[in-house]
């Protein structure tokens, strides 16, 4: 075998990306509140974008006086209204009786932020351990449990990694363990069961039988094997499971979570107008922008050093793409929503209209654009319309065919399983298998498989547990 070096060409095809494009495309994914912000980021990062105003320049100077004028105006009023309220406060405090300052006081004690879990469980820590090595061990048990109140890290390797006696570790958790919320510093679930239970002293309940010696059965409902070990009637059973065990909290450390609901703002409004529905792109929380004259001026200045010239291009050019970009997402996110009212009218105008199947390849076919660019431009996106505020996402579901040969949408199966099981025989609970069948005799073919499925979205408990056996 011999070898030799040589040269050989080869052509090949390859899309490369422009930052223009990627650019564009992750314009398009953004919801409007990350777009509006995105939008700032830029303006302060490009020179030669600034916000577009709605007055002309012959007008900015009148403008401005007038808000002046306003200005002054706002300030006398004010100055005249701190006067009378000072006035009236001084009249009102002399006539205070002592109730009066003490119901004050109280309801100035109650405007106040809620401590997080961590500051609430050091602070009982404080009064609790008078040794500073204790709280100093109360604070890293109590630094490492979770959002739920409960210490996942095994005690084993809190003691191995900051050296701490297992014993003495041991001690301060079960100190903890009684602090409030009721069930914080348990390892799991159980275990924060069984702390409740006791802090409620129902130790020698059936209640607590149950979660400490049952507890997997009573996951499953397994009543009977229940029933048959602790020698109690299902009616004893049911009442310490559904009165007793259901009202203990299992996340009792979330009270004083500070994570909150994030507000949603529609990227696009659908109104109806008698029987015509109207699309409208939300632009009003972002900024309007455009490019400085003064520096498309100095471009065409023959006096601008071409460093200078070379600079001021490339930001107007990256401007210009980002105004234009932010014009082609709106454009066609009122065409994808357009498309989506026409095809759901009957559920945008009417109160009880059904969901109809639609897949992202038939709205891109009548927008003429990719797949790929409805499923970036629907992603946390949301609709405000007749039918409230909505993820657009939503809209795209899977068909099912009736007997009669209509088509349905998944959702519509859905709140099929849903109404059957609310329906059914709590003491002869319907199988996978059943509900399919019956769904079946509705008239709309769905396999075991996908009920079960859609039992699981919709957090429908299985049969065996769902039996109620008294």
């Amino acid at each position: 075998m011999t070898m030799d070096l040589r040269q050989d060409l080869k052509q090949t095809q390859q899309l490369m990306m422009l930052p223009q494009m990627q650019q564009a495309l992750a314009l398009l994914q953004m919801p409007v509140m990350e777009l509006s912000a995105m939008i700032d980021t830029e303006l302060e990062q490009n020179p030669v974008l600034e916000y577009e105003e709605n007055y002309g320049p012959d007008d900015e100077e009148e403008a401005v006086d007038e808000q002046e004028d306003r200005e002054l105006d706002i300030l006398e009023q004010l100055a005249a209204d701190d006067r009378t309220a000072f006035e009236e406060y001084e009249n009102c405090h002399r006539a205070m009786t002592s109730d009066d300052a003490e119901r004050t006081a109280f309801m100035e004690s109650l405007i106040q932020e809620t401590p997080s879990l961590y500051e609430h469980l050091m602070e009982q820590a404080a009064q609790t351990f008078d040794d500073e090595e204790d709280r100093a061990i109360a604070q890293v048990v109590i630094g490492n449990l979770n959002d739920y109140g409960f210490l996942e890290m095994p005690t084993e390797n809190i003691s191995a990694i900051y050296d701490i006696e297992k014993t003495k570790l041991h001690d301060i958790i079960a100190a903890i363990q009684d602090f409030e919320p009721q069930g914080v510093g348990a390892k799991d679930l159980k275990e924060s069961l069984l702390i409740q239970l006791r802090c409620q002293d129902k130790e020698n309940t059936t209640a607590y039988d149950i979660v400490e010696n049952h507890y997997d059965d009573m996951l499953h409902n397994r009543v009977p094997v229940i029933q048959k070990n602790l020698h109690h009637s299902a009616e004893e059973i049911y009442n310490a499971i559904h009165e007793d065990i259901a009202a203990l909290d299992i996340h009792p450390g979330l009270v004083f979570s500070k994570k909150t609901v994030p507000f949603v703002t529609p990227d696009v409004t659908i109104q109806q107008k008698g029987n015509d529905l109207h699309v409208v792109v939300n632009d009003d929380d972002i900024p309007e922008i455009t490019i400085n004259t003064t520096y498309l001026a100095m471009l065409r200045d023959k006096t601008t050093p071409e460093e200078t010239k070379t600079y001021l291009n490339g930001k107007v050019t990256a401007g210009r793409w980002l105004v234009r970009a932010i014009g082609q997402r709106n454009k066609t996110l009122f065409s994808i929503v357009t498309v989506l009212a026409k095809k759901q009218k009957e559920f945008f105008t009417e109160p009880t209209g059904k969901l109809q199947p639609l897949i992202m390849k038939t709205v891109a076919e009548e927008v003429d654009v990719n797949e790929s660019t409805i499923a970036r431009a629907v992603a946390n996106k949301y609709v405000d319309s007749p039918r409230g505020i909505i993820p657009l996402r939503s809209f795209f579901t899977t068909a099912y065919a009736t007997t009669q040969g209509e088509e349905i949408s998944a959702k519509t199966v859905k709140a099929m399983v849903k109404k059957i099981v609310e329906r059914e025989n709590k003491k002869k609970p319907l199988s996978d298998q059943k509900i399919s069948e019956t769904i079946k005799d509705e008239g709309v073919e769905c396999a075991r498989r996908t009920v079960a499925k859609y039992r699981y979205e919709l957090s429908i408990a299985s049969a065996s547990q769902r039996k109620n056996y008294c």
